[in-house]
């Protein structure tokens, strides 16, 4: 049932241009922002490893281990349960 509803929107993608354009730049555009996560997880985990060698003993509940330095990290950067 919901392929069918995917099927709908894509009937509506060949149906407008303008539209197939901006679907057809999102399709080519995946590979650089992939490339771009993958950067972000490198700098995620690089901040970590400074983090848990830094602070690791000063605060273990955070950055006692690489795992919970990661999710401190990205919770700081995302400003969820902070």
């Amino acid at each position: 049932l919901r392929l069918v509803r995917l099927l709908r929107v894509l009937k509506l993608v060949r149906a407008l241009p303008k539209l197939r354009i901006l679907v057809m730049g999102l399709f080519l555009s995946m590979s650089s922002i992939a490339y771009i996560g993958l950067l972000l997880m490198l700098l995620f985990y690089l901040f970590a490893v400074l983090g848990v060698s830094v602070f690791g003993k000063n605060d273990p509940v955070h950055f006692g281990t690489l795992h919970f330095a990661v999710l401190t990290l990205f919770r700081c950067a995302t400003l969820e349960d902070w």
